[in-house]
């Protein structure tokens, strides 16, 4: 037989036998999957990504959008920050109570809050730095430069402080008087002892309420004596000095008569200066009556009222009234002034968390903490 016979079916299928050579249909390979033990392997080509890589991809897509924004809005955050206005022109009004009637009169209600201190605080991103002492002057000079305030209320929650830091603002509120004939009426809350007395002695009135804890006229110096335990622990201060007091106040021994009598001499000196303060703040008492109130002890507001450190028992309505009845006014606006958002508030969105003016929160442990010794203005329990 030829080897060139007729066309022959497809191997595996067709209703013809199979040809010489081919294997019977019952034999011929299956295309349903690989033969046995080999393993089975798709292999996609010319196929589409999958869903989730375009999904991935858009996300990466918007993060970095998003960085690339931030980091634009950081800049021009920075550079907004950097042309803003400076000194008391950086304080912002905000109002407090809006008057009963339509008028441009308004008293300015500037809080001392916390312990007073010239300590400064830092703004991590700009450097910048403020204290108290310069919040208060900036306050100050804004009530000054506005004609339509008409008085401050001095809003006082504080149980004292700094000596120097308390004489200072003490000073800024006898200026602001004597600059703008302004009254300033102080308002003691819970707490206005010691140097929160100090800085409301020189208002026009003094309103407290009941419940005010005030007075502590005095200063205070206190020092940790840790000589027994250094002995028992076998702990021993090393000091090297170029006079015999250069170590004044050492917590490694015991204070000697001479040193216990230079620091009693500043002691009374700093004394004397609350005592003048408060003296010439309070013209209904003379200096007799004032040393002997000032020995230390608080009183409470209705105490202080009938020993003549306070001038009206109240609440804020009511030294809005002595505001008013000294400024000769019938109505106004209560406004603060706050200071302008810094950069870090931005950033963090704590913008709003800054509706007051200036205010003290350094912890009062921090003055035991510092072995810096410092003369305050200060009422605390040991």
């Amino acid at each position: 037989m030829s080897d060139y016979g007729p066309p022959q079916p497809p191997t595996g299928g067709g209703p013809f036998p199979p040809g010489p050579g081919q294997m019977p249909h019952s034999a011929a390979p299956s295309h349903a999957g690989p033969p046995p033990g080999v393993p089975y392997v798709i292999v996609q080509t010319g196929q589409g990504r999958s869903a989730g890589f375009w999904i991935a991809l858009v996300l990466a897509f918007f993060l970095l959008g998003s960085v690339g924004v931030n980091f634009i809005m950081l800049l021009v955050l920075v550079a907004t920050h950097s042309e803003m206005p400076e000194g008391a022109d950086a304080l912002v009004e905000k109002e407090v109570e809006p008057a009963k009637n339509s008028t441009t009169n308004k008293i300015a209600v500037l809080p001392i809050e916390g312990l007073i201190t010239d300590t400064k605080s830092l703004d991590f991103l700009t450097g910048e730095t403020t204290s108290t002492v310069e919040d208060v002057r900036l306050f100050l000079r804004r009530a000054a430069t506005d004609d339509n305030v008409k008085g401050v209320i001095l809003r006082v929650n504080s149980p004292g402080g700094g000596v120097t830091a308390s004489d200072l603002i003490h000073r800024e509120i006898v200026r602001f008087k004597e600059e703008t004939k302004k009254p300033v009426v102080a308002l003691l809350m819970d707490l206005a002892a010691s140097g929160g007395y100090y800085v409301a002695a020189p208002c026009d009135r003094i309103v407290a309420h009941e419940t005010t804890i005030t007075g502590s006229i005095g200063v205070i110096l206190s020092f940790y004596n840790l000589s027994g335990l250094g002995e028992k622990i076998g702990v021993k201060e090393v000091v090297i000095k170029s006079g015999r007091n250069k170590d004044i106040g050492s917590m490694f021994r015991e204070m000697t008569v001479e040193e216990q009598a230079i620091l009693q001499g500043a002691i009374d000196k700093i004394y004397e200066r609350f005592v003048t303060v408060v003296d010439d703040g309070r013209e209904k008492l003379d200096r007799d009556q004032v040393l002997a109130l000032a020995d230390g002890r608080i009183y409470t507001g209705d105490e202080a009222q009938k020993n003549g450190l306070v001038d009206r028992i109240g609440y804020f309505a009511e030294a809005v009234e002595e505001v008013k009845g000294l400024a000769g006014i019938d109505d106004a606006r209560i406004v603060t002034f706050r200071s302008q958002p810094s950069l870090a508030d931005i950033l963090s969105g704590n913008v709003a968390s800054r509706p007051e003016p200036p205010r003290v929160d350094v912890d009062v442990v921090s003055l035991d903490t510092d072995r810096s010794p410092r003369f305050l203005y200060l009422w605390r329990v040991p």
